[in-house]
């Protein structure tokens, strides 16, 4: 039973972070329905999660039959069982095996199968899986530069990439030939078999046309349905999708066409006065902000938030920084740093933090003499500090920034909290003030882009996130899916397209020119741009995950900056 715990661990941190993120997605899109409605907008569907599954059977075309479909199914099962005892009976050669046919076998074979399928030109599904492994080693080597990189990191990897690769080639159907404002139906184009090439040759032959061409493919309409849906007295579709990733609210009209019809669709997101579209886009990042702030309040004020306990105890250390390498341990009291008395931890903080010199383009620290008492002993060990990469925020004793930017002396100790609980005034005042937080942060990442990867972080850092949370308990759950829902809100408030906040940047200029749609060139530019944009972001913040994974995590001495 011993091997099972770390496996159900595992699952269970899986479910707990794919119901937090299916919950705040829910919200966020719920904003963006009730607003549409309130405005007199139609909306089409309404959904969690992503991706539909195929219900169009599509064997009764093939050339020759497929293998069984539960052969993929039964090498994807084994691979994860094998990675899952390698790592849990520290057999690394298993793992390494499990993982490697989960990231390579099991995405080819399925392309493959799907390739045939769908009648796609030779080799094009485990291209577009090999090219998802090349694009995970590319965001692999952005983050680490290979450096400390793990077998198990770099088949992690190319299994995201290439599990992306193959659903790309699964939905081929709808991304190549969809039908413009219809969710889930596409088609394929077989080619002519032998009777349908004779019967063409001879209606040719009839007219005169001998040798004018073979017979045109056969477009064969394709469907994904939801998981589950019910569909309401106004036409709306509540559904649950296939694909633990994000939602959407499709509201009615929202592609823009080359003559401008659009605006002329009844019910239509464009119909409505260009005020209105940008309240419907706000209306999703408010919803999550606010849901965060309503989560985080009650969390606070029936759980409690952890707060610096008053003294300069260490209450946690980072791994292979200097305070650890000196042989500090947590729930050491420090009382001295060269002789000097501390009596706070926010006094460990001015000690320490400045005793940095330059010599020409080094930064260099001085050695200190920590002075700490552990278990009723005292004892004093010389501690040199590390330099801070670069300019970090220097902070007020509660926490709060004070705008300035110069590097520090860190030692790695985190202090030492306790869990206060606070009356629901306080608790609100407390959870309105993480918003504020996260958008002084991302300005900081703007203002110094090297800080990006001390606040930026990826699905990596929020499942890690969540599997610590899980194991605080409630209190840790909620102050987590709380500060997730702020975040979500904040992000997606960034002009860029399609984010919220770069569609309502567009909705405000058409407001600017008295509701005038902006001509479909600017628009397709501006998408572009915003799309690339958005790939850099996300490539960005998995690259930053990924050079966590090989860094010793540093622990500034610092306030805590939690709720």
């Amino acid at each position: 039973m011993e091997i099972l715990g770390p496996i159900l661990d595992v699952v269970r941190n899986a479910a707990l972070f794919l119901i937090i993120i299916t919950v705040l997605v829910a919200v966020h899109e719920l904003g963006h329905y009730l607003f549409a409605r309130w405005c007199g907008m139609h909306v089409d569907a309404f959904a969690v999660m992503m991706g539909g599954v195929r219900r169009t059977d599509l064997t009764p075309h093939l050339k020759s039959p497929l293998k069984p479909a539960w052969m993929p199914w039964a090498a994807g099962i084994a691979s994860v069982v094998a990675f899952a005892l390698g790592s849990v009976l520290a057999l690394p050669w298993v793992a390494w095996v499990g993982l490697a046919v989960f990231a390579m076998v099991v995405p080819t074979w399925v392309a493959s199968r799907l390739e045939k399928l769908y009648h796609l030109n030779q080799a094009k599904g485990p291209i577009y899986v090999a090219a998802g492994w090349l694009a995970g080693l590319v965001v692999l080597f952005l983050g680490t530069r290979f450096q400390n990189v793990s077998p198990e990191m770099v088949f992690g990897t190319m299994a995201a990439g290439g599990w992306t690769g193959m659903l790309i080639v699964y939905y081929w159907p709808v991304i190549v030939r969809g039908e413009e404002g219809v969710m889930g139906r596409g088609s394929i184009l077989t080619p002519p078999d032998e009777q349908e090439r004779a019967d063409h040759a001879e209606a040719m032959a009839r007219a005169g046309l001998a040798g004018h061409g073979d017979a045109e493919p056969q477009q064969i309409p394709v469907r994904f349905r939801p998981l589950w849906h019910w569909t309401n007295k106004e036409g709306t579709e509540f559904s649950v999708l296939a694909l633990p990733l994000g939602g959407f609210a499709a509201i009615r009209g929202m592609h823009p066409k080359e003559d401008g019809s659009e605006t002329k669709i009844e019910g239509g997101f464009f119909s409505r006065p260009a005020w209105q579209r940008w309240l419907v886009l706000f209306a999703g990042p408010l919803f999550s902000v606010l849901f965060g702030i309503m989560v985080l309040t009650a969390s606070i004020s029936i759980f409690g938030v952890e707060e610096p306990d008053g003294r300069a105890a260490v209450g946690g250390l980072g791994a292979g920084m200097p305070a650890e390498q000196a042989g500090l341990k947590t729930g050491d009291l420090i009382i001295a740093i060269n002789g000097e008395p501390v009596e706070e931890f926010s006094d460990l903080v001015d000690k320490v933090s400045g005793r940095i010199t330059q010599q020409g383009d080094e930064f260099v620290s001085e050695p200190l003499q920590v002075t700490f008492e552990r278990n009723g002993d005292t004892q004093t060990v010389e501690v040199t500090p590390q330099v801070s990469d670069g300019p970090q925020p220097v902070l007020n004793p509660d926490g709060s920034p004070t705008g300035e930017m110069k590097r520090r002396a860190i030692l790695g100790i985190s202090p030492a909290t306790q869990v206060v609980q606070k009356p629901p005034v306080e608790a609100l005042q407390l959870a309105a003030m993480q918003p504020v937080r996260l958008a002084m942060a991302l300005a900081s990442v703007a203002a110094q882009p090297s800080e990006a990867k001390n606040v930026v972080g990826g699905p990596v850092s929020m499942a890690s996130g969540v599997a610590q949370a899980a194991d605080g308990g409630v209190r840790t759950v909620l102050e987590m899916a709380g500060l997730l829902s702020i975040s979500l809100g904040v992000l997606n408030l960034l002009p860029i397209p399609p984010l919220d906040g770069g569609q309502m940047v567009i909705a405000f200029a058409e407001l600017l020119r008295g509701g005038r749609r902006l001509s479909m060139k600017v628009q397709q530019s501006v998408a572009t741009v915003g799309f690339f944009l958005i790939v850099l972001l996300m490539v960005g913040a998995s690259a930053v995950d990924l050079g966590r994974q090989t860094e010793q995590p540093a622990a500034p001495v610092t306030a805590p900056e939690k709720p």
